[in-house]
C-alpha cells in the first residue's frame, strides 16, 4: 500500500513536470510551493523531489493564491515573451508603425511598461532594426529588448525588462 502511494506521487510528479517551463522565476520546472522554497531552482532530478513535496503537502494552490512559497505574480517569462512575439510578429510590427494597437498593448503589459506611448515611440524610432530581425520570436525578442534597454526611460518604466 505504501509503495502504491510512492508510485502514484512519482508518476504524478513526472506527468506534471513537463507542463512547467523554466523561467527567470525563483523556482525550477516543478513550479512554486514548499518544495521550491526548500530546494530552490536547482536543475535536474532535484525537481522530482520539488514536485513530490509540492504535491504531498498540497500547498501549491494556496501559495499561488497568497503569493507565498516562492509563488510570484510576475507575468513576464522569457519563453512566454518569445512565444508572444513569434505569434504576434506581423500585428505587432503593424501596431508599432501606427503607434497603437492591441499587440502593442500586449507587449507593454508583458514587460510591465507603464507608458505605452513611450514604448511605441522608442520602438518606432528603431523600426528598421525590428524589420531586419529574423522571423523567429527569439530574434525579435532579443532586438526588442536591446532597443528597450538602450532607452533609460523604458528601463525604469518597464518593470519586467530583463
Amino acid at each position: 500500500m505504501r509503495y502504491q502511494w510512492i508510485r502514484w506521487g512519482l508518476g504524478f510528479s513526472l506527468s506534471v513536470l513537463p507542463l512547467s517551463q523554466a523561467s527567470a522565476a525563483p523556482f525550477g520546472m516543478a513550479g512554486c510551493g514548499l518544495g521550491a522554497a526548500l530546494f530552490k531552482d536547482r536543475p535536474g532530478k532535484v525537481q522530482l523531489f520539488v514536485a513530490t513535496t509540492n504535491q504531498a503537502i498540497s500547498n501549491q494552490s494556496s501559495g499561488i493564491t497568497s503569493g507565498t512559497s516562492n509563488c510570484t505574480d510576475s507575468l513576464y517569462n522569457k519563453s512566454v515573451a518569445t512565444y508572444f512575439l513569434e505569434q504576434n510578429r506581423k500585428p505587432l510590427l503593424s501596431d508599432i508603425a501606427r503607434g497603437e494597437g492591441e499587440a502593442l498593448l500586449g507587449l507593454a503589459s508583458l514587460y510591465g511598461c507603464s507608458d505605452v506611448k513611450a514604448l511605441s515611440s522608442t520602438l518606432r524610432e528603431h523600426f528598421s532594426e525590428l524589420l531586419n530581425s529574423d522571423e523567429d520570436g527569439w530574434s525579435l525578442q532579443t532586438t526588442v529588448e536591446a532597443i528597450m534597454n538602450r532607452d533609460s526611460k523604458l528601463v525604469h518604466q518597464c518593470k519586467q525588462l530583463a
